[in-house]
């Protein structure tokens, strides 16, 4: 909550410990110019924030997007759409910006009705999809997210709407959560190693309280694709009709 940061802020410069790791995943635009308040050593997880000059430990999103999409590709893939957050913050627009760039530079079209915009929650995303199914929608081969909530969401309102993932519709997410593997099918996704993003942000926490003079060092982690259930070979699809 952008109203209580300041008081965030003023604990880490007032309570005496020597640094801090935030959580940036919902840090916008607006909160940036906060952090130029904080007085002690500290790290940012789960956002670059690349126009402040503040050390971080991220997922590489914008690489992780373009890998699904060119795995997908290699399941024979080509017509793929994308599920949305509603309300994204930077680290979503950074993920969509990574698809678009991936589907043009393989030649492709990311057409804008296979880009759907759902609430940022499981429930809103099965009500959000449920709600654009009625209005009769088409669909594509294949659907990524930057999210595995969003996207076990959306595959819950298809397969009740009789749509069968993914023989009809492949579906990848985006951050391997315990859910993924308590659907059917389990989902396909990323993993985005959280232990090792901690891990980093630890090290390089410590090394500017030992060093507040030393250089702002950005880390970015790579994804590696988890494979489960949820994406077949487009030879094996069947495409929905409406």
């Amino acid at each position: 909550n952008a109203e209580t940061l300041p008081d965030v802020f003023e604990k880490v410069n007032n309570e005496p410990f020597e640094g801090s790791i935030l959580l940036g995943t919902e840090f916008s635009n607006e909160d940036r110019p906060l952090l130029k308040d904080v007085r002690k050593p500290i790290v940012i997880i789960d956002n670059d924030l690349v126009k402040l000059s503040v050390t971080s430990v991220s997922t590489h999103t914008w690489n992780s997007m373009r890998g699904k999409v060119e795995y997908l590709l290699r399941r024979g893939h080509k017509r793929i759409g994308y599920i949305r957050n509603a309300r994204p913050t930077s680290i979503c627009t950074e993920c969509f910006r990574g698809y678009l760039n991936a589907m043009e530079s393989y030649g492709l079209q990311a057409h804008d009705e296979y880009v759907y915009d759902v609430e940022p929650t499981f429930d809103g995303a099965y009500k959000s999809m449920k709600k654009l199914l009625a209005q009769g929608i088409d669909l594509p081969s294949a659907l990524v997210s930057n999210s595995d909530c969003l996207a076990l969401g959306a595959m819950k309102a298809l397969q009740e709407y009789g749509i069968r993932v993914p023989k009809n519709v492949s579906i990848i997410g985006g951050d391997n959560i315990a859910s993924c593997t308590m659907h059917s099918p389990q989902l396909t996704t990323c993993d985005a190693h959280p232990c090792e993003i901690g891990k980093w942000a630890v090290k390089l926490l410590q090394e500017q309280i030992e060093n507040p003079a030393g250089p702002v060092i950005r880390l970015r982690v790579e994804t590696t694709i988890i494979e489960r259930e949820s994406v077949c070979d487009y030879s094996d699809c069947i495409p929905f009709q409406k």
